[in-house]
Order: C-alpha cells, then structure tokens, then sequence
C-alpha cells in the first residue's frame, strides 16, 4: 500500500501505464519502492521529501479463489468463448459426418466416441493456448494471482490435487491432464446413461448430434474455469509470465506466433 503525500491510501492497485515502476533497494537510499501485495505502507513525512524520488508499483490485482472464478472478465469470457466455440465446431462437423447415417445404437462407436473422448479432449485442448493473453489480461486488471494459501484454493484442492503446491503442478499439461481424467470419471457415466436409457436404444441420427454436441458444449463450463484458477495461483502464474514475456516481439504477427509456441508449455 502506498501512502501519498496527503496521507491518503489510493484504492487503485495499478497505475495502467504498463511501465516497470518498480525501484531497487540499492539505486538511492531516497527512493521508495512498493511491492505488489505488500502490508508495509510508506510514511507522508518520507514520501513526500524533497529530493526523494518515490515510484508507485504497477500492483496486480490479486484475486480470491471465489472472485477469480465468479467475477474475473478474462476467466468468464474465455469460458464463454470456449462454451460458443465446442457448439458451433462440433456441430459442423457432425452434421457433415452423421447427418445422412443413422439411427444409431447407443453403444455404437458414433455414440459412445463423443462421449468418452470429449472430456479429457476438452481439458487438454481447451486451456493449452489460454496464457496468450494472459500476461495482457493481468496487466488491465482482468486476470490475477491467487495466493496459495487461499482457503477457496486449499478446499479445492482436497478434491483437484493439481491446485496443490508441489512442483509437479507447475506444468499446465499436467494439471490439465489430472482435470481431465476426473472429468472423465464425472462425465462419461451419466452421458452413457442418458444415451442408453433417455435417448436410445437406437438414435436418430439428429437425436445422437444433438446430445452429443451439447454435451460437448457444457464442458468448458467446468474446464476453463478450474484450469485458469491453476493457472492462477502465483507460482504458476509467474511460470506463464516468464514464457509468455520471452516471446515478445514488437512485430504483433511475429508476437502472436511466437506466444502461440510458448503458450502449450506454460
């Protein structure tokens, strides 16, 4: 927190101009640096001498796990973005493949793909190219970390083991992996169900693209939110920060493709 020179505290935690206002402790026994996140606050008498030089950090917005996934623009648009993406593509394709077929048996290949594959092909694919505009959405505030020790983050993590603070979870692929093997597990039962017993034995070939283009649909509802809270929480986030920010590049074309290379590994 910093102080001004009224003894005021700003509520804003980022001055959004994008520059590193960050001060070294060693540069000038008068300048004042303030970390992001830190309790300490600046006194007026010492901000506002004379010759002292004070800079204001460019803060992040730290998040909870509860605002991150209720209230975080980045995480509900890509969340949306993904839910419009999985109808629209899958629906293309299936018309194209079994519009002229059918019915189908619910225990058919044309059935039960869908079904089994989807979950674990959404939680692999669906954040694999999210740290993109990551660092971009941390910078406007849209996006932030979540401290470790957050009560939502240690709840979550009894049950989604890849919120846990080993070193294994610092890839994305794997905590993508985990979460999609547990969707799985979720997922697939009730699919199989609703196609044996609601829908089937036999599907019409619209019945059968229908269902299975919903519940592709309803995935990243669970996927992308989970996946950008581990994203989230600070080690993995400064891991997505060091790749991404070592792919810049003035040239935006050249920029794009080379966040676009690094983002997987994130």
């Amino acid at each position: 927190v910093a102080m001004s020179c009224s003894g005021e505290v700003p509520t804003d935690t980022a001055d959004g101009d994008g520059e590193d206002n960050f001060v070294d402790d060693e540069q000038n026994n008068n300048n004042v640096g303030v970390v992001g996140g830190a309790d300490e606050a600046l006194s007026s008498s010492e901000a506002c001498e004379p010759n002292s030089k004070v800079h204001v950090a460019n803060k992040k917005k730290y998040f909870t796990a509860r605002s991150l996934l209720l209230s975080s623009p980045f995480v509900l648009g890509q969340t949306l973005f993904n839910v419009v993406a999985s109808f629209c593509g899958p629906l293309l394709c299936f018309w194209l493949i079994f519009s002229r077929g059918g019915p189908y048996a619910w225990n058919s290949g044309e059935v039960l793909g869908p079904i089994i594959a989807s979950p674990l092909a959404c939680a692999i694919l669906a954040p694999a190219f999210v740290p993109i505009g990551m660092t971009d959405a941390v910078s406007k505030g849209w996006f932030g970390p979540v401290p470790s020790h957050d009560g939502g983050v240690r709840r979550l993590a009894r049950f989604l083991p890849f919120l846990r603070s080993a070193d294994v979870w610092r890839v994305g692929a794997v905590r993508h992996l985990v979460l999609g093997t547990q969707l799985s597990c979720v997922a697939i039962p009730p699919g199989i169900l609703i196609a044996r017993y609601a829908l089937g034995p036999d599907l019409p070939a619209w019945t059968q693209i229908w269902f299975s283009v919903a519940y592709i649909a309803l995935l990243p509802i669970v996927v992308l939110p989970l996946a950008l809270l581990g994203f989230a929480l600070e080690p993995n986030l400064e891991r997505v920060e060091n790749l991404i920010g070592a792919a810049d590049d003035p040239r935006a074309l050249i920029k794009l493709a080379k966040r676009a290379w690094a983002a997987p590994k994130c």
